[in-house]
């Protein structure tokens, strides 16, 4: 289901479960840990809980978007 894409997930997790998924990277959002460093196994992005809507937003609303899949562990 996600592997090979990439993960949007509602909050900052290790990103051990999603790099054992297969996916090629993640974008995690949350309002909070705003100045710290975080290691992750694989590619990854943090952004807050606004730029996070509006992405979730085009994901659900376009047709056909083979790359990002929604989904947090």
């Amino acid at each position: 289901m996600v592997k090979g894409k990439i993960v949007l997930c509602d909050s900052i997790g290790d990103g051990v479960a999603a790099s054992e998924a297969g996916v090629v990277g993640t974008i995690m959002q949350d309002a909070y840990y705003e100045d710290v460093a975080y290691n992750f196994p694989l590619p990854a992005s943090h952004l807050g809980l606004s730029d996070g809507l509006d992405i979730s937003k085009y994901v659900n609303k376009a047709r056909y978007f083979p790359s990002i899949a929604q989904f947090c562990w």
